[in-house]
């Protein structure tokens, strides 16, 4: 590090180390209830007891007192409802019930006592403030009574959808996505940026570019999923979208619920038109099998002292892939069983000290995964992956009181799941995968498989509050991150040979040969230090000021594989910290309120994160990486297999990662996020917010080949297939053929900025209804290429492919008579942006020097998808059976409107172009039942 950056990290680690002990980052998992007191006149009323209480902490209830200016603070309160009393000796006792807390968010509850005798209480019901008017953040608490309660697939990456701007390329019908996890962008934010959190213990996976859960959990061991979506604070290492699952604890009751549902290809509808009939859609996405059996008890082992829960699942999601066929002519399914066990104890060691530990063991098998790519989008049954899963999510949590103004946090969690991507038990020895171009459809067998893929997280933590009153009140929070993530992969194309083969239309185009066998050794290392603080500096003005310290490492580990048809042995020795970034990020936000009621409030926010990485990132300068490239086939005896003497010369492609080399000075991405939220409270329980959002993002990197430069190209014309019109592509000139030296830089070239505004409106449940949602409204650039080939730049700057210019996301809960109960979810999203991808070939321009070369026709965003209108509907009917316990019959209705839009289709120019790979499921009908008792 250099001396500047040495005496920035000593004046933070300072910081940290004089407002308490060093800390891990935790994302919040607790509430706070903050207020003020004051006498029939508005004077402030110290040393006021106020008493918090609920079946929600294992102690019952706590306590503090007021302060010289009357004013009050509670941290470290567990969701749920609660029940505050104000009691001093010659007033008028107050106790305010039914006032709901949720994890991350500060409630403001205040009191007026008016003179009298102590015990003669005054009883409020409900009443707290709606909006949170400390906090700059953005909370959208996904209690359990909308996570159960609203028509919605019950993990958590679906249940995020239901959060006003959120947007995903797979929209869930009834539970359709359920069997696999999808990318989630809010706001503009890259799927990279979303993290993870148990109890507010990272559980991110590290695949790929991160953002994923690589898990499914058990909805029934969580109590709430809470969605942050802008002005992240600084103990958050993320800068899209953080969700934090927070775990069911029992009590000093024995509760338990018991939850099922079905629903299978005869409750389903049809919604396929004629025109998607004339573009090829001879059979539809569609549901074949789902249900979900999952059942969860909790209680004491000892009052107030030792609580558990205890929770298994089993669900299963079989689902008919579109025009994809078995070799006995029905239609294909994608597979997935899953099942979970999960359980917690909760142990209260004594009034200063509460220990936690959670584990959820997550088994998955998807029997026939289908990976597409920009080539083919349909994959034969033969050609599909035997994908399992498993492993558990764990995490311990010490939270101890040092003193009335001082917490300590305290926790270890480690993510270990392991999965792969396997050929199919029964495929044929001599089976080789096959690829048309023209027709978009990989068949005979999968490319060379993942054998086994080892994807781990281990992360230390501990956060110290520290609650100080100078020139206002302090909420500080302050901490350390270490996280370890190490990642490993293993590929082979075990006697089904290291390559495939590419036709068009049938005829011989060109193959694509692969490295293997590879083994892959990496592992990243993360050190965050953090200072957060909550400033009051009135009762109307609270400043949220923060500041970010991150080193992230990438390394790898020693590695060798065996020699392959294309490649020879090989073996490399470890390397540590072949990346190493530093970067101090700060974060800003302020809350004003305008009435001094905390009914009217403005927030505004400027944010700076450094981008999330997965083990991407490190995996661009492994010389053992896995590497493809494209050569010439001849078919000289024209038995349609490749010879390895029918195939031309490498170009230098297969050693990829042994060429990547940094440029200096190499910066992290970071990224600036600015909003300004005007926030109003209508009535007692309900309130509305019109907010603005700008996300820009800067230094993003590129691996780029600087050996060759845009005058290593020629123009020639083509036809393009679209119009007709004359087309410009680039010829490589024979001389710079081969040759490559890859840097991994920064470039002004790629960009991505996002600008919008959004409505929302949040009804808290009062006279039997509830409702939240909202409208956004933005757009979302972005230039994908900083190639020096002129054809990558061809059309790259135009819009995200999750760019939905209009969103409207809507939920409600409404209890009738008669314990009846009625639920809806709406959703629309304007089309997401399509591409026209072209793949020139030898076969279109003889004299082509490149083997292959993919241009883009349009840019992003010229044609995109049909919008989508969805809307689910649930009803249901409590009954008493007895003790305390109900049962409840369900009857859920999704996609009411049978919407029929495209998710998925050939963006590949050619025959099969606009041909539908995957639509929206049909109407459906679910029927299921609940048991709590």
């Amino acid at each position: 590090m250099s001396r500047t950056l040495l005496r920035r990290f000593a004046l933070l680690l300072a910081w940290a180390v004089v407002t308490g002990s060093p800390g891990i980052l935790l994302a919040q998992s607790t509430a706070t209830l903050v207020g003020a007191v004051v006498d029939g006149s508005g004077g402030a009323l110290p040393g006021v007891t106020v008493e918090v209480r609920s079946p929600a902490l294992i102690e019952g209830a706590t306590a503090t007192v007021t302060a010289d200016d009357g004013r009050y603070r509670v941290v470290d309160l567990r969701a749920g409802e609660y029940t505050v009393t104000f009691s001093l000796g010659g007033f008028q006792s107050v106790r305010q019930e039914r006032v709901v807390l949720s994890t991350s968010v500060t409630t403001t509850v205040d009191a007026s006592l008016p003179v009298g005798a102590i015990e003669d209480a005054i009883t409020v019901r409900g009443g707290a403030p709606v909006i949170d008017t400390r906090s700059g953040s953005s909370e959208r608490p996904l209690y359990q009574e909308l996570i159960e309660g609203i028509p919605v697939g019950r993990v958590p990456n679906v249940a995020v959808m239901l959060v006003p701007g959120a947007v995903t390329a797979r929209p869930d019908i009834g539970g359709s996505e359920t069997g696999q996890t999808a990318g989630v962008s809010i706001h503009g934010s890259q799927t990279r940026d979303l993290i993870w959190n148990t109890d507010g213990l990272d559980m991110t996976s590290n695949t790929g570019s991160g953002g994923v859960s690589g898990q499914y959990p058990n909805q029934g061991a969580y109590q709430e999923i809470v969605v942050q979506t802008r002005a992240l604070p600084a103990e958050i290492g993320a800068g899209g979208v953080s969700v934090n699952m927070v775990t069911k604890d029992g009590g000093n009751q024995f509760r338990g619920d018991l939850f099922a549902t079905y629903t299978g290809s005869g409750l389903q509808g049809s919604n396929v038109s004629d025109d998607q009939r004339a573009r090829g859609l001879r059979a539809p996405s569609a549901m074949d099998i789902f249900y979900d059996l999952n059942g969860g008890v909790g209680g004491p082992i000892k009052r107030d002292s030792l609580w558990f829960y205890g929770s298994a699942r089993r669900f299963q999601v079989d689902r008919f892939e579109a025009n994809t066929f078995n070799p006995d002519g029905s239609q294909a399914l994608d597979e997935n069983y899953i099942w979970n066990a999960s359980g917690k104890l909760t142990w209260q060691i004594n009034p200063a000290n509460r220990l936690t530990g959670f584990v959820d063991y997550n088994y998955k098998l998807r029997e026939h995964r289908r990976q597409t790519t920009a080539a083919y989008q349909f994959v034969s049954p033969e050609a599909s992956y035997y994908s399992p899963l498993g492993g558990p999510v764990a995490n311990t949590k010490l939270t101890s009181t040092l003193s009335p103004t001082l917490l300590l946090d305290t926790g270890f969690s480690w993510y270990y799941v392991p999965w792969s991507l396997d050929y199919q038990p029964d495929l044929a020895a001599a089976a080789l995968p096959r690829v048309d171009i023209t027709q978009s459809t990989l068949t005979g067998a999968p490319p060379p498989s993942m054998v086994n893929a080892n994807q781990e997280r281990r992360t230390f933590n501990a956060v110290l509050s520290w609650l100080p009153r100078w020139r206002g009140e302090h909420q500080i929070r302050t901490g350390v991150q270490v996280q370890h993530a190490p990642y490993g992969q293993i590929f082979d194309s075990l006697g089904h040979g290291d390559l495939v083969a590419r036709y068009r239309n049938g005829v011989p185009d060109s193959v694509t040969v692969y490295n293997t066998p590879v083994s892959t050794n990496m592992s990243q290392f993360e050190l965050g230090v953090f200072v957060q603080d909550s400033w009051a500096l009135t009762r109307r003005l609270t400043v949220n000021p923060g500041l970010r310290f991150e080193r992230h490492t990438g390394s790898l580990g020693a590695q060798s594989a065996a020699a392959g048809q294309f490649v020879p042995e090989r073996t490399f020795a470890s390397q540590s910290n072949v990346v190493a970034w530093n970067s101090f990020v700060p974060r800003l936000s302020a809350t004003y309120d305008l009435s001094g009621t905390g009914r009217t409030v403005i927030k505004a926010s400027a944010s700076q994160y450094a981008q999330r990485q997965g083990s991407q990132l490190i995996d661009q300068f492994n010389p053992l990486r896995q590497n493809t490239e494209n050569r010439a086939w001849t078919d000289r005896n024209g038995d349609l297999v490749p010879q390895l003497d029918e195939i031309g010369p490498g170009q230098g492609a297969l050693d990829r990662g042994a060429t990547v080399r940094i440029a200096p000075g190499l910066k992290r991405p970071t990224q600036w996020e600015y909003t300004a939220t005007l926030e109003h409270q209508l009535a007692d329980d309900f309130a509305v917010a019109f907010s603005y959002f700008r996300r820009d993002y800067r230094d993003l990197t590129a691996v780029v080949n600087v050996a060759v430069s845009a005058d290593d190209f020629t123009p020639r014309e083509i036809t393009n297939p679209l119009d007709g019109s004359s087309f410009t592509i680039y010829n490589q000139t024979a001389a710079s053929i081969g040759r490559v030296d890859n840097v991994l830089s920064n470039s002004d070239l790629l960009d991505q900025r996002y600008q919008g505004v959004e409505f929302t409106a949040n009804r808290r449940f009062s006279g039997g209804l509830t409702l939240f949602g909202g409208v956004t409204v933005g757009r979302n650039q972005a230039d994908t290429s900083a190639s020096t080939n002129p054809n990558d730049r061809i059309n790259s700057a135009g819009y995200d492919l999750l760019d939905s210019r209009v969103i409207v996301n809507v939920s409600g809960i409404y209890q009738l008579p008669w314990q009846l109960s009625a639920s809806a979810h709406f959703a629309h999203y304007a089309g997401q942006p399509l591409r026209r991808i072209y793949t020139v070939t030898r076969a279109i321009v003889p004299e082509l020097r490149q083997v292959s070369q993919d241009v883009q026709l349009l840019p992003a965003g010229d044609v995109r998808k049909p919008n989508q209108s969805l809307l689910d509907l649930r009803f249901g009917r409590r009954f008493s059976i007895g003790r305390g316990a109900t049962a409840e019959p369900l009857l859920e209705v999704y996609n009411v409107l049978n919407e029929n839009a495209s998710v998925t289709e050939v963006e590949q120019v050619g025959a099969a172009l606009g041909r539908i790979s995957r639509n929206l499921d049909a109407r459906l009908v679910r029927v299921g039942f609940k048991i709590t008792f």
